[in-house]
């Protein structure tokens, strides 16, 4: 499903993790929130293409969501903090 995607030597190991933690909690409340509870309503389930369509469907809805409408929407598109309103390009 993609969960895995870098390979880090190990003495690049801590930065890496550092990297990845700053990202996570970078996220809003409202996609954090989602997040857990997908990851939650799938473990233990067999990866099937009903499953796949589910999760897709389900990231797409709270990237449409009207919480996503805000600030952090085009922030996040533009891989920046949200500090005003811009709209995606």
């Amino acid at each position: 499903m993609g969960f895995a995607h870098e390979v880090t030597a190990a003495d690049a190991l801590d930065a890496k993790v550092e990297e990845l933690v700053a990202a996570l909690v970078a996220n809003g409340p409202m996609a954090t929130r989602a997040c857990k509870k997908l990851v939650q309503d799938v473990a233990g389930r067999e990866i099937t293409p009903e499953l796949r369509a589910e999760t897709a469907r389900r990231i797409a809805d709270i990237r449409a969501s009207a919480g996503r409408q805000g600030k952090a929407f085009p922030a996040s598109c533009e891989k920046r903090k949200p500090s005003s309103w811009l709209p995606c390009r």
